[in-house]
């Protein structure tokens, strides 16, 4: 997997599983983690998350990263609001909590 992102509802993660399909990757959309198909290069994890308290949102969200990154997903996307990027090796407009908690995943720290 080249490409995991990350969408605070179905609705977000299917527009952008079906841009990236549309755009020539193989891609698969998850509901929630732990199930399906990873061979692939593009995987949009969907989470109902956007309506969530802060503390559950963060939490699923950093679960959905520590599972694509453990499927080798070496660009992580985070589609809540503005598209936060977040490279293993570095940040590219990702909150600052998202980005260390992708690093501490990864084993950087």
């Amino acid at each position: 997997m080249l490409l995991g992102a990350i969408a605070d509802d179905v609705t977000g993660a299917s527009d952008l599983a079906n841009t990236l399909a549309r755009g020539g990757m193989s891609t698969v959309q998850f509901v929630g983690t732990g199930r399906g198909k990873t061979d692939c290069e593009a995987g949009v994890v969907a989470l109902k998350t956007r309506s969530a308290p802060v503390d559950d949102a963060v939490r699923q969200s950093l679960e959905a990263a520590r599972w694509l990154i453990e499927r080798a997903a070496s660009l992580v996307a985070d589609r809540a609001g503005p598209l936060g990027l977040a490279l293993k090796s570095g940040n590219f407009g990702a909150p600052d909590f998202f980005a260390k908690a992708l690093d501490r995943i990864a084993g950087h720290e």
